[in-house]
């Protein structure tokens, strides 16, 4: 049964068409017993598996299909991916716990991390972030063939390839490292914020991500409050408030970045800082725009005098947040509608 609703899975998740019927349930938690993956493990990075049908990870013959042990997660604000839904997976090495520090998860060596990436039901890529058992974190990434029969390891700079009708650009390896850093635990979105929510597990059960984890014993130190007190983030509940909702959608889509101690610490976009701290409202940008002169990042009350919106409507790949290379250049026109909204209700920095 386990085994059926996994295909069941893969054809939500993975763009299959397999049609079988599960029952689920809500629970408490979604899994007694953790039971570490003996074949998706961190490989070598100087020797990555050339197919993802051989990484471990998903079925060997059918690589649609996830592998039984690992660990479904979803995010209640999913980064911007040029339009792609996700899905992702995680296993840890067996006796190892997950670190929380501050409600981010810092995911111990021998982790690996696993996220597909679809567009109108089919897959384009898969995307891997694993560390080595000295803690060494490396990304690699998988395109789908046009026929979804295998997917190849993507050379290490990256590139465009065209699956089936879609031209999709794959990052490099090296770029991996910029949303993926030590300021945000190596894998960025996994937190209390972005991981409170239900999601189903091969149990058929219907649980709390959070509820579950601390079940299994995977996280140090254990919970201390239920889910139910833990925050949750909203960008895309149109029944919270405005201020919320934006503060919520930059922090998914520019706070991995944009934070202390990382590539691009100028500003702090993290949902958990006041807006007077961010270094957002009403100030200067430090790099210069001739499309946008004299605009600042953000304008409280004119949403297109800001450069934060302005850059998130462009189609420049030079100009364009979040990162363009994050999947093909089109514009969230949901989460830029947001946005403005949010700046044009701004009547102070304070």
């Amino acid at each position: 049964m386990i085994r059926q609703l996994l295909v069941a899975f893969a054809s939500a998740l993975f763009g299959c068409h397999a049609n079988l019927a599960v029952t689920v349930v809500d629970s408490p938690f979604g899994l007694d017993k953790f039971v570490p993956s003996t074949t998706c493990v961190a490989p070598d990075p100087s020797s990555l598996p050339p197919r993802l049908s051989e990484t471990g990870c998903v079925d060997h013959l059918h690589p649609a299909v996830v592998a039984e042990e690992l660990l479904p997660f979803e995010l209640n604000v999913p980064s911007w991916n040029g339009g792609a839904q996700k899905s992702g997976w995680f296993t840890l090495p067996e006796g190892r716990q997950i670190s929380v520090n501050g409600g981010q998860l810092q995911f111990p060596p021998g982790t690996v991390l696993m996220m597909n990436l679809l567009v109108d039901g089919k897959s384009l890529e898969t995307q891997f972030y694993s560390a080595s058992n000295t803690g060494e974190w490396f990304g690699y990434t998988y395109a789908w063939r046009a026929d979804g029969s295998d997917a190849d390891l993507v050379p290490a700079d990256g590139g465009l390839f065209t699956i089936g009708a879609i031209s999709w650009p794959i990052l490099s390896r090296d770029t991996c490292i910029q949303c993926h850093n030590d300021a945000n635990g190596n894998a960025p979105g996994m937190e209390f914020g972005q991981l409170n929510r239900a999601v189903i597990f091969a149990s058929e059960r219907r649980s709390n991500q959070l509820a579950t984890l601390d079940h299994l014993g995977l996280l140090a130190p254990a919970l201390t409050a239920s889910p139910d007190t833990l925050p949750v983030y909203v960008a895309d509940d149109g029944n919270a408030a405005i201020d919320i909702r934006a503060r919520d959608y930059l922090h998914a889509n520019c706070a991995n970045c944009h934070r202390p101690n990382s590539s691009s610490e100028f500003l702090d976009l993290r949902a958990s800082t006041p807006l007077g701290s961010t270094q957002l409202c009403g100030i200067a940008a430090t790099r210069s725009f001739a499309q946008f002169p004299g605009a600042l990042r953000l304008s409280p009350g004119f949403p297109l005098e800001s450069l934060t919106t302005l850059r998130m409507r462009s189609s420049d790949q030079n100009v364009h947040m979040p990162l363009p290379n994050v999947g093909a250049l089109t514009i969230d026109t949901d989460g830029v509608a947001v946005v403005e909204q949010w700046i044009g209700s701004i009547s102070s920095c304070n």
